[in-house]
């Protein structure tokens, strides 16, 4: 935090020439838990060396949960539209949204016009919701007022496109494009809505009315009138593999895996005896863990390397798979080094991987040990039921918001007698461990920089209980017990439909969130599940 804040300072006031009393201010802000506890004196610090105060003061709200400085600011600025803008956010991440658009809405009134963040926050709550048409009016009132910002574009026009509005969308799409060319997501999105694709836009709108039964029955004639379309092929394949049709969907979602631009031919299932197979990681790091001891399935005599991403490579290369392990960035995919490559999760149709039938049963992984030598020693003398819990998930995952929780939520687990609680999340979400100072969490993911650490951490507890990440999957894999809570909507197709177990993880148990229930309800379930199985549990029963 410190470092950024200095850069931050620096960045935006270069031509500073006291810069040595901006650096204490920020380690006396920062480092020095007194200064932290009374806000109303750095905030006045900071305005005397000419700095505004509100974007550390958002900083420590949205980091470190602390509000404090932020109602400061709001008493002596009681309208001014960023200030109270950001006073709706911290509304926002309270779950009140009620309250915080009630903020933005007088701000308005007033004739203010909120920071470009602010109404990102605004449109973004309620295009969560589904309020499309209101969400709609503020990307209509935030572009008036900044024409040129890129994430208002691409925010408007996802929520257009959710509407069904295939051209306006694309238009957003396009603009926010001219104005960031590496805008990722609003590449992603335009390429989705390419017009081959089109016919596909109507689905979200479709399942949301329709069953299941009926959205896979359109998916099925989309898919066959447009047999190219990758997004559609893989939706297809999503949704007859949720519902348990792997032999069919396996082979649709393989249409729609992407591939890499290279030299080497595709595998599509030719003998590989005494040949060469590159497997590489096309997904993320549950994909990877879930599917990596496929490659045992391969016939005999094959040359196999599998290439991952870097940060995943220890802990593959652990493993005593009958392959090499390498970096995907350490392949030169233009030369002809190998006979032929694959994307991993392609190999689950090649092999007719049925999954309601496992080839093999956990544990997939084994866990390295001695890496956290505190950890082993702490563990070992923690005599009570050891969990660790992950309440969130990468943020740049598009479906993130579905599926991450807040560590509030997870309250009602923290008063159980005989647990003890260690820490599994890693970025961001890790600091709103810091807005309860009485919290009895142990941070056992601080040690955990790698997730050949994270798989040893794992090993030395007696349960996992985590939303839909990496970490889920490496915890069953390991043959840990593990409980997943799940959204309540667009959950991933590995998890299936309405079942509260899968047979591919025999001791993972699911936790459904129903529709529209508050996060806070299902924990309570998940509390009581805890309490009823203490016993069983703690005897590895």
């Amino acid at each position: 935090m410190r470092p950024a804040l200095a850069q931050w300072l620096f960045d935006r006031h270069p031509d500073v020439g006291a810069w040595a009393l901006v650096r204490q201010a920020i380690s006396d802000l920062i480092g020095d838990a007194a200064a932290v506890s009374d806000p109303a004196g750095w905030i006045e610090s900071f305005r005397q060396l000419g700095f505004s105060p509100l974007p550390v003061a958002r900083a420590m709200m949205r980091e470190h949960g602390k509000s404090s400085p932020l109602a400061i600011l709001l008493g002596q600025q009681s309208e001014d539209p960023e200030i109270v803008s950001a006073w709706a956010e911290w509304l926002l991440l309270q779950d009140d949204p009620s309250a915080a658009f009630e903020q933005w809405g007088a701000v308005v009134a007033r004739g203010g016009v909120p920071p470009p963040s602010g109404y990102i926050a605004w449109g973004g709550a309620l295009h969560e919701q589904g309020s499309h048409d209101r969400a709609g009016e503020v990307w209509e009132r935030a572009l008036s007022a900044f024409p040129d910002d890129a994430q208002l574009h691409y925010m408007a026009g996802r929520t257009v496109q959710g509407a069904g509005l295939s051209e306006a969308a694309v238009a957003h799409y396009e603009r926010a494009l001219a104005l960031s060319p590496r805008h990722a997501q609003a590449h992603n999105n335009r390429g989705i809505l390419h017009e081959r694709d089109a016919p596909f836009l109507a689905l979200a709108s479709f399942q949301r009315a329709r069953s299941l039964a009926q959205s896979r029955d359109l998916l099925r004639h989309l898919a066959e009138a447009f047999p190219n379309c990758r997004p559609g092929r893989m939706l297809y394949g999503w949704n007859l593999l949720a519902a348990g049709n792997y032999k069919e969907g396996w082979l649709h979602y393989a249409a729609g895996c992407g591939s890499k631009p290279t030299k080497i031919p595709e595998w599509h299932g030719e003998p590989l005896y005494d040949r060469s197979l590159l497997i590489f990681q096309d997904q993320g790091m549950g994909d990877l863990f879930q599917f990596m001891h496929l490659i045992r399935l391969l016939p005999d005599g094959a040359d196999v390397t599998l290439a991952v991403a870097d940060s995943a490579l220890a802990l593959v290369s652990h493993q005593r798979l009958p392959c090499k392990a390498v970096t995907t960035s350490s392949v030169d995919w233009q030369a002809s080094n190998f006979d032929f490559q694959i994307a991993q999760m392609k190999l689950q149709s090649l092999l007719a991987v049925d999954l309601l039938n496992p080839p093999s049963s956990p544990p997939y992984m084994i866990a390295p040990r001695g890496l956290l030598p505190y950890w082993e020693g702490a563990c070992a003398s923690d005599r009570r039921l050891k969990v660790g819990i992950v309440w969130a998930g990468n943020p740049r995952y598009l479906g993130d918001s579905l599926r991450s929780t807040r560590l509030r939520d997870w309250l009602p687990l923290f008063d159980l007698p005989d647990v003890s609680f260690y820490s599994l999340q890693k970025d961001v979400a890790s600091n709103q461990a810091l807005a309860w100072d009485d919290l009895e969490l142990q941070n056992i993911a601080f040690d955990c920089e790698s997730w050949e650490k994270t798989a040893n951490a794992i090993a030395l507890l007696d349960l996992v209980i985590s939303v839909d990440t990496g970490v889920a999957h490496l915890a069953a894999c390991l043959g840990k017990p593990t409980w997943i809570v799940l959204p309540g909507k667009f959950t991933d197709f590995r998890w299936m439909l309405e079942r509260e177990d899968v047979p591919w993880y025999p001791q993972a148990r699911l936790f459904r969130q129903k529709v529209a229930e508050p996060w806070s309800e299902v924990f309570l379930r998940v509390r009581k599940q805890l309490s009823d199985d203490l016993p069983s549990l703690r005897h590895g029963v």
